[in-house]
């Protein structure tokens, strides 16, 4: 379920989606997603959205994903992607305008895929726990924590809507918590929020929690700033059709966002699941707008302009990296864009809790001596800093951590002499030093 808002708002662009993932979970635990939705099953929910998804299996040996040998962030050849895009590229020299390709593809799509049996198997695996709570058609879905973009959570909401309709939807959150670390905690429920943002959520958490406390928790975490009208003396609050709409159009997150988009009610409620307030909204406005999404889209092409100085972001100084490591003898075992998430973490703690760090770049160079590079990179020279700090962290707390990541990779266990640390940038003005071994520091203009 997760990242289905991709294909949510893919279907109101009319763009075609290529989701490249392991399709089974490689794994004997528990937590951390699982396989009980099929495909096929994620295929029909997109459909009824109108939404054209084709979905790749990534595959993977010894719970590493396999890639290519100088491509690290790119899967294999594959000859199924190859068909698809040949396919969706006949289209295109057919037919005149690219709506036309899609309504096709659709069309293709329905003919081969849709399953409404499947459909309602799905529905029957949303039954009463501690996410969802089900009365025929209609579906509470609890959100866990406004910060980390409400991922997964976001993901799930956008799925739920598509399966059960927005109109249908009523979404929760646990606003008043029984602890305030631990499990189900306002820790988790904050997690990934600005210390700011933080410390005045606790203190609103210090007085009395009612309909109205309530109500400005919500509004503080989400920096939210709605008229809301009261329906009565009690917790009922509304939405106005015309606040509604002046919301939609100009608050900037799509994350918070989404609460709205995919829902006819919030219910924030204290642990023991009593609803303290609860603001319910006209789901017309909701998809009012979301049709006008379409009109705005621009068919104008995108503006390539050559590499320079000034364009280069954080991606180019990560490949440059790679292309220099390689130059001078290191093998690439890891690397990572801006925003990407691998198989290729650091994981600290266990279960649920634990947590993972990526490096950008994780290489290894076996000379005269054996070397593990770890590298990490920043458009800025100045934005290093927090990165020089993530580096000797790992190397003087996390080496039993780092040396079962570079064992799954496998690499023998190395020594911490032999960790090198470094850093990648654009070429400052002002050169500083940092607490590091290297530094590549790139000039893209000169001669």
């Amino acid at each position: 379920m997760q990242r289905s808002d991709v294909y949510f708002f893919a279907s109101i662009f009319k763009i075609p989606v290529l989701k490249i993932s392991p399709l089974h979970k490689d794994s004997n635990k528990s937590h951390g997603g699982g396989d009980k939705i099929s495909s096929l099953q994620e295929i029909n929910v997109a459909l009824l959205q109108e939404a054209v998804v084709y979905f790749i299996d990534w595959e993977s040996k010894n719970n590493i994903l396999l890639t290519k040998e100088n491509r690290l962030s790119c899967l294999p050849y594959n000859i199924e992607i190859s068909r698809i895009l040949q396919n969706i590229l006949d289209k295109i020299t057919k037919h005149s305008s690219f709506e036309s390709v899609y309504k096709e593809l659709l069309q293709e799509h329905k003919n081969t895929f849709f399953n409404q049996q499947e459909l309602e198997k799905l529905k029957n695996t949303f039954v009463n726990s501690t996410r969802f709570q089900r009365n025929n058609e209609k579906l509470i879905v609890k959100i866990n924590r406004f910060g980390h973009a409400m991922d997964p959570d976001r993901g799930i909401l956008y799925f739920c809507a598509m399966l059960f309709g927005g109109q249908n939807i009523t979404t929760k959150i646990i606003i008043h918590r029984e602890r305030k670390i631990g499990k189900e905690s306002h820790k988790t429920l904050f997690d990934v929020l600005s210390k700011n943002i933080v410390s005045k959520l606790y203190a609103l958490l210090d007085c009395q929690i009612d309909s109205n406390q309530a109500l400005k928790i919500f509004t503080t975490a989400t920096g939210i700033m709605l008229d809301f009208e009261k329906v009565d003396s009690t917790h009922y609050i509304k939405i106005s059709d015309e606040n509604l709409e002046i919301f939609l159009q100009i608050y900037p997150s799509m994350t918070y966002k989404s609460l709205f988009l995919n829902a006819t009610k919030l219910q924030l409620c204290d642990y023991k699941h009593d609803i303290l307030c609860e603001i319910t909204w006209n789901y017309e406005i909701i998809k009012k707008y979301l049709q006008s999404l379409y009109s705005i889209h621009s068919n104008t092409p995108l503006d390539i302009k050559p590499l320079s100085f000034k364009n280069a972001k954080e991606d180019i100084i990560t490949y440059a990296s790679c292309i220099l490591l390689q130059k001078i003898g290191c093998k690439i075992l890891a690397m990572s864009y801006p925003a990407a998430q691998g198989d290729k973490a650091i994981i600290i703690g266990q279960g649920r809790e634990n947590r993972r760090i990526y490096l950008d770049i994780i290489a290894y160079k076996d000379s005269q001596k054996f070397f593990v590079l770890l590298q990490e990179n920043k458009e800025k020279y100045n934005d290093l800093k927090d990165d020089v700090k993530k580096l000797n962290t790992i190397k003087k707390e996390y080496l039993p951590e780092l040396h079962a990541l570079l064992q799954k990779l496998g690499l023998i266990e190395s020594k911490k002499e032999n960790i090198i640390l470094g850093l990648g940038a654009k070429y400052p003005k002002n050169m500083q030093y940092f607490d590091v071994d290297y530094i590549f520091s790139f000039d893209i203009d000169s001669k």
